[in-house]
């Protein structure tokens, strides 16, 4: 399948999910698509895109912000390769996603652009922090990994104080009781230092 308008095709997919939920069940979780435009607007914002590139998405969705980087990408013309790591806690949206990557990667491959991505439907908070549950399988690897760039609309609700992710940060990221304070103090942490 031959798709031009990356984020657009991402975005409509999404929407295609989410239209069969509720708008309390969308507010619970958070789930609010980036608009194709605002996803290109802030991957024009981003510096030059190094070859070899690593790149986080901590909310997924259905892939609208990573597109408008490969979009960009594209209108460039640099071969080059990047990879991409998206988490999400949806499964609907994470295969859509995985669907819209396999093509996007496809449509990049003709401008000698290598996309290498992974979707892991998982919770970003849970599975990056720092020094939490060791585990053989799983991704704890990325514990210790940094991200070129990260590109994010996290979720945005409040947390209570029995919240597992609440429990996993108390004493390292106090007092932030909702869940897009989370998202961005960890995808902070996963930068590397400059």
């Amino acid at each position: 399948m031959e798709i031009s308008d990356l984020a657009a095709y991402s975005y409509s997919q999404g929407k295609r999910v989410l239209e069969n939920r509720t708008a309390n069940v969308l507010k619970e979780h958070g789930q609010f698509l980036t608009p194709p435009s605002i996803a290109r607007y802030m991957a024009k914002q981003l510096e030059p895109i190094p070859n070899g590139a690593s790149l986080l998405e901590p909310a997924v969705g259905s892939g609208v912000l990573a597109c408008g980087i490969i979009e960009r990408l594209i209108t460039e013309k640099r071969p080059l390769e990047i990879s991409i790591t998206a988490y999400d806690t949806d499964r609907d949206l994470c295969n859509v996603s995985r669907e819209v990557f396999g093509i996007a990667s496809k449509e990049a491959e003709k401008y000698g652009i290598g996309i290498h991505w992974q979707v892991f439907q998982e919770d970003f908070v849970l599975s990056c922090l720092p020094n939490q549950q060791p585990s053989l399988f799983g991704l704890t690897e990325l514990k210790n990994k940094t991200f070129d760039t990260i590109i994010s609309n996290p979720p945005y609700f409040k947390l209570n104080a029995e919240d597992k992710r609440v429990k996993a940060v108390y004493g390292k990221l106090n007092g932030h009781t909702n869940i897009y304070t989370l998202f961005m103090a960890l995808s902070a942490k996963l930068l590397p230092r400059r």
